[in-house]
Parts: C-alpha cells; sequence; structure tokens
C-alpha cells in the first residue's frame, strides 16, 4: 500500500490490537483484510469524483482526491462565523456541516454499505466472523474519518481562533455526537430505499442523489454568495424561531453554548441532553433493529432475491403506459431504423450512470444560474411587453435561451464514451449499408431530450412574462440553437455512439470542438440582441437557420462506413 494517508489510518486504527485479539480477531487476517479494502478503495472513483473525473483512466489516488474535496466543501462552513450570535453561529455551521456530510455519505458511501462481495470472497475463507464483523465496522470508520475530519477541520480551527481551545473542544464533542446521529440517519435512509426500491433501481437513485448534491453545492454557493448579503447574515438570530426545534442541528448548537458558557438557560440544558442522548438512542437503534434489517436485506440481494424483485419490476414496467420517449419517437421519427436508433440513444442517456453524472447536473445549473438573474434583478425588470426594450431584459432573454444550446453540446461531446463500449459489434451485425441513419436518430434523440424539451417551459414562462410578442425572439434563438448543435453534430459523424473507451477521449480535440460551440452561439446570439425589436427580420432568420440546420442533419444520413475512425 503507497498511499501514506491509508498507511496512517491503518496503524490508527489497528493500533488497540491487544483489545481486538480479547475479541479472538485474528490481527494479520484483519490487516490483510483492511490492507486490502483500502488498496481497492484509492482505485475506484466514487461520488463526486465521478462527476469531475473527465475520463475513465485508472486511478491511485481515489483517497487524496476524496479527502482534498472534503476539506475544500469544509470551507464552506466557514460562511457560518460571519454570524455574531454564538447560537445562531453553531446551528448554521452544523446544518451545512450535517447536510454535506449526508450527502457524502449518501453519494461516495453507498459502494461500502451495499457491497455484497464480502459473502463471496471473505466467508468462504478461515476467516471467523469476529474478524470478519471488525474489519468490516473498521472499513466504515476509516472511510467515515476521511470525509469527518477534513470536513469538520477549517470550521474546528476557526472556532479555535475566536472561542479558544476550550469552545473548540466542546465543538469536537458535539461534531463526533452529531456525526453518529448523522450515521444512523443515512443508515435507516438506505434501509428505507432497499426496502421500497428493488437492487437494479437502488443504483439509479444513489445516482440521482449524487447529481442533486453536485447541483445543491453549486446553488448554495451561488445563493450565499450572490444573494445572501453579509449584512444579513450579521444580524441572523435564531433565540425567537421556537420551531427550529424540531431540528437536531438547534439542539447541538444549544448544547453546545452550554458546555462553553455553563450556561443554566431551560434552552441550553434541553439542548445539552437531547444532543447526549439523541446520537447514543440513534445508534443504539441502529444497531439493535436496523443493522439485523440492513444485513438481511442483502444477503438477499446475494442470494438473487433481488433478481426476482427485478424481473417482477421489469414486468410492470412492461405494462406501463407509454413514456415521453415513446411518444416523443412517435411523433418525430418514421417506423424502423431511425425510430429505433432515437430509441437506444433516448434510454442509454437516461441509463449510463457516467453519462448522466457528467451531462445532468449541467441541467441544474442552468436552473440555478436563471434563478439567481431572476432574484438579482427581479426588481429592475419590467415583465411586460414595454420591458422587452430595456437592455439589461433583452440581455437576459438571450442569454437563457442560448445557454440552454450548452445541453446538447455537454451531451454529445459524452455521446461516443461508455465503459462497455465492446457492445458496439451491435453496429457492425445488421445489414446496414452505411452508419448514417444511426447518427440521424441519435442527433435527433439528443436534441429533442436537451433542446426541445428544456426550450418549452423556457417558452411558456417567456409567453406568460412578456406577452406573444417574445415568440419571434425565442423561435430564432432555439432556431439557431438548432444550426449550431446541426453543425456541432457534424463534427462527431466519425466515432458511433458508446463505441469508445472513456479512457481514449482526447481532451485537446474535445476542449477545440467546445470552443467552436463557445464562440458559434455568442456569434448568433449578438446580431439578435440588436435585432430584437424587428420580429419578421428575426422571423426569416429563424427559416433561415432552421433550414440550413435541417440540410445538415439530413446530410449525416448518408455518412459512409469509409468515414468512421477506428481508436
Amino acid at each position: 500500500m503507497n498511499n501514506w494517508l491509508n498507511q496512517i489510518l491503518l496503524s490508527i486504527f489497528l493500533w488497540p490490537s491487544a483489545w481486538y485479539r480479547k475479541m479472538d480477531v485474528n490481527i494479520p487476517q484483519l490487516r490483510s483484510i483492511l490492507t486490502t479494502k483500502l488498496i481497492m478503495d484509492d482505485r475506484r472513483a466514487t461520488g463526486l469524483q465521478k462527476i469531475r473525473k473527465r475520463s475513465d483512466k485508472e486511478i491511485d489516488s481515489a483517497t487524496l482526491t476524496t479527502v482534498l474535496m472534503a476539506l475544500f466543501t469544509g470551507l464552506f462552513l466557514l460562511v457560518a462565523f460571519i454570524i455574531e450570535d454564538d447560537l445562531t453561529r453553531v446551528t448554521f455551521l452544523l446544518s451545512i456541516f450535517g447536510f454535506m456530510l449526508a450527502m457524502f455519505l449518501i453519494t461516495d458511501f453507498s459502494y461500502i454499505l451495499l457491497d455484497v462481495k464480502d459473502n463471496y470472497i471473505i466467508l468462504p475463507k478461515p476467516v471467523s466472523s469476529q474478524t470478519f464483523l471488525v474489519a468490516r465496522l473498521l472499513h466504515i470508520l476509516i472511510h467515515i474519518s476521511k470525509i469527518v475530519v477534513p470536513l469538520a477541520l477549517p470550521a474546528w480551527i476557526a472556532m479555535w481562533i475566536s472561542r479558544g481551545l476550550w469552545g473548540a473542544g466542546v465543538l469536537l464533542v458535539i461534531l463526533v455526537l452529531f456525526t453518529l446521529l448523522t450515521f444512523a440517519l443515512v443508515n435507516a435512509l438506505y434501509l428505507l430505499i432497499m426496502q421500497l426500491f428493488t437492487p437494479s433501481r437502488i443504483n439509479s437513485i444513489i445516482t440521482t442523489m449524487q447529481i442533486a448534491f453536485s447541483i445543491i453545492i453549486y446553488g448554495g454557493y451561488q445563493w450565499i454568495n450572490t444573494l445572501v448579503g453579509r449584512s444579513y447574515l450579521e444580524q441572523l438570530d435564531f433565540h425567537d424561531y421556537l420551531w427550529l426545534w424540531i431540528f437536531p442541528t438547534f439542539w447541538m448548537a444549544a448544547g453546545w453554548v452550554m458546555g462553553y458558557t455553563f450556561s443554566a438557560e431551560p434552552i441550553h440544558i434541553i439542548g445539552a441532553v437531547l444532543s447526549l442522548l439523541t446520537p447514543l438512542v440513534g445508534i443504539w437503534i441502529m444497531i439493535r433493529f436496523l443493522a439485523p434489517a440492513f444485513f438481511r436485506k442483502l444477503s438477499m440481494i446475494s442470494g438473487g432475491t433481488g433478481e426476482v424483485d427485478a424481473k417482477k419490476s421489469k414486468s410492470v414496467d412492461q405494462q406501463s403506459p407509454p413514456v415521453i420517449s415513446t411518444i416523443a419517437s412517435r411523433l418525430l421519427t418514421r417506423p424502423g431504423l431511425d425510430r429505433a436508433t432515437f430509441l437506444f440513444a433516448w434510454r442509454m442517456t437516461g441509463r449510463n450512470r457516467d453519462f448522466k453524472l457528467k451531462v445532468y447536473p449541467q441541467i441544474g445549473y442552468l436552473v440555478v444560474i436563471l434563478a439567481i438573474m431572476i432574484f438579482r434583478l427581479g426588481d429592475q425588470l419590467e415583465f411586460n411587453t414595454e420591458g422587452l426594450e430595456i437592455p439589461r431584459v433583452k440581455f437576459i432573454i438571450l442569454f437563457v435561451i442560448y445557454l440552454t444550446g450548452m445541453l446538447y453540446v455537454s451531451a454529445i461531446a459524452q455521446l461516443p464514451y461508455h465503459e462497455k463500449f465492446k457492445a458496439a459489434w451491435l453496429y457492425y451485425v445488421p445489414p446496414l449499408r452505411r452508419p448514417g441513419p444511426v447518427y440521424y436518430g441519435t442527433f435527433k434523440a439528443l436534441m429533442t431530450k436537451f433542446i426541445l424539451i428544456p426550450s418549452i417551459p423556457i417558452f411558456i414562462i417567456g409567453i406568460w412574462l412578456f406577452g406573444l410578442t417574445i415568440i419571434p425572439t425565442f423561435i430564432c434563438g432555439f432556431a439557431n440553437i438548432f444550426l449550431v448543435s446541426s453543425l456541432f453534430s457534424w463534427f462527431w459523424v466519425e466515432i458511433l455512439p458508446f463505441s469508445i473507451e472513456p479512457a481514449k477521449a482526447s481532451r485537446n480535440q474535445a476542449t477545440f470542438r467546445n470552443l467552436l460551440a463557445f464562440i458559434l452561439l455568442p456569434v448568433l446570439a449578438t446580431p439578435q440582441y440588436f435585432l430584437f425589436s424587428f420580429p419578421w427580420v428575426l422571423s426569416v432568420w429563424a427559416v433561415l437557420s432552421f433550414g440550413i440546420g435541417w440540410f445538415v442533419l439530413n446530410y449525416t444520413k448518408g455518412v459512409p462506413w469509409e468515414q468512421q475512425r477506428v481508436l
């Protein structure tokens, strides 16, 4: 094991070896199991690392990446120290800490809690149940420490500086208790998910949580940085809000105040008692009731019961009414290869976990940017026909329209890559004269999913706010996006969808193509800004853009096999 951080953590958690021996634990086996698990952890990208990772090249420093991400995320906690009131400050701090910790545990911890490979690899070996259980628990504790320590370190140092060593020491106790409570709640959430959903759905749910986590972090940063002023945070005071008692963070903050100031006020005494009892009760419930149920569910999954549930779920899905992909395919494609490739691309982009992690968060970023701009400029905007003459309003409208074009750019750039790229032999089995129809149906599916569908709510909101006068502007804008997307698709017709190993992704080539889209969109948006008040000109322009874009898109039908690039 070359990772120095894992070596230090392993030494710390194996330090009470004498105590482990009294529990009939085999120390050499325990060390071997933990060393193997930590090496595997270091080679596995989990959680947000998959969102940030540009390719699927083998990695050997996932542990350091996790620690650095947790440390960087912990810097958000320093915002709480702007608040002057101690109770409000610690409540705010623990709220951010608890949310970040819970999401890290959910997104970065699932492969440990839901891992059933130990049942196949370790249990058949001559390893005692005591050694197996202690190894699993220590692995969980080591992984939690990689997240909790760097996540809490910035706030702990800031508390030491602002309230001295005693205040930092009390905060350390509160953080430990709050971590235990959060861990118990996350385990309860996992058990609930496993009870309600089949194993085939669990990974999809966790992926959705990962996407939501990245969006919330980005949105939270923008919200705090843009919408919440420093003066507002400084004056924030939670003493008068009795409804805050429903949140454990408020109890914990009251417990810190009592431990730091030795206050005898009822609010602080009650908070201290709840801070001590709720984590202990939560851990007891988890060990006594939740853990056995959790491991029984895992045994059912590893024993094959999950496969039966998955088959039942599949049969139910087949009887469900047509989903939006089926409806869109019937409206926009012809029966045959065109419709088949349309549905194939639609469903693959919805089921491919890596694709979703790298593309779908940008939809949330678009919503966050739109919300930030509206909140910042809401009092300056005039949501009526006269408001369209204001330069700021015109800029925001065009910015929102053309920003949706980047969704398609991101999707098409990720389209050629898939970890199971060897399954691309499927393209060569049917008697296809040319691969062009595959591209044609695929591009139409992505344009529908990432341009047409997002444009509908924007179009409706625009008409509601500004009236029918805005229609030529929207039609021209989305026609230009369709033109740029068709041109951008033309650059990718030499690589079949989902046919390339992610490790072979050319970052320089992708950067060049993305840069081209970044240039073309503003080039088209700039003249539209100055022609904003000429609806007939915009209408003619929209027809031309749509016609050229449709011509380019239809050109992809004739792409021959000779044009395909082999990587």
